[in-house]
């Protein structure tokens, strides 16, 4: 069995724009930078993560968001055990804590947010909602690690109490999380495109 792989070409659609078009089982178009794009794969989604890192207008498909979530886990996770394996070389603390990962994971974390709150903004558009809605999972998130600290820091307090309540608000914030980005596509979300899409 032999696959016919062919490189794309270009080729302008009948609305002038560029689209990469590829023989073999069909024809496969890339929408512009400021569409959605369904069914998109991991390589491509990134890819758009961060080229729309300060984008909050236009739509995200749910595709695009849960790739780049991907993404910045696999950052996030490889960043953590570098760093851990960095303190426990140079400093030989093995807490997880030294200097290195404390630092350079917040950095990372830092680059990350910007996009990650941008892209979670037009996904809630992608389906009719406003952006707003994002400091919903962003309030439940920021209340599970102000409580998960107190509890934890403060002994004279009833730690018990203080890790429940942190662990409600940390299921909170994922339910929160898969409840608004899992919701399909709404067709009146176009409302929030980018004026040069409606034209």
């Amino acid at each position: 069995m032999s696959m016919n792989l062919q490189t794309p070409t270009n080729k302008t659609n009948t609305n002038g724009t560029d689209a990469a078009t590829y023989s073999g089982a069909g024809v496969r178009t890339v929408p512009p930078l400021r569409k959605p794009w369904y069914g998109i794969g991991f390589k491509d989604a990134s890819r758009r993560f961060w080229e729309k890192a300060l984008v909050m207008r236009g739509r995200a498909s749910r595709g695009e968001y849960w790739w780049a979530m991907l993404l910045c886990l696999l950052i996030e996770a490889a960043v953590v055990l570098v760093t851990q394996v960095g303190d426990m070389v140079i400093w030989h603390d093995a807490s997880g804590n030294g200097p290195l990962s404390t630092w350079v994971v917040f950095i990372v974390e830092l680059v990350l947010l910007v996009p990650t709150v941008t892209i979670g903004v037009r996904r809630l558009h992608d389906e009719n909602l406003n952006g707003w809605w994002i400091l919903l999972p962003l309030a439940f998130l920021l209340a599970f690690m102000v409580i998960g600290a107190a509890s934890i820091s403060d002994p004279n307090r009833i730690m018990v109490a203080g890790l429940l309540a942190s662990l409600l608000m940390g299921v909170a914030y994922l339910a929160s999380e898969i409840v608004l980005f899992v919701l399909p596509a709404n067709p009146k979300g176009s409302r929030f495109d980018d004026s040069r899409s409606r034209q």
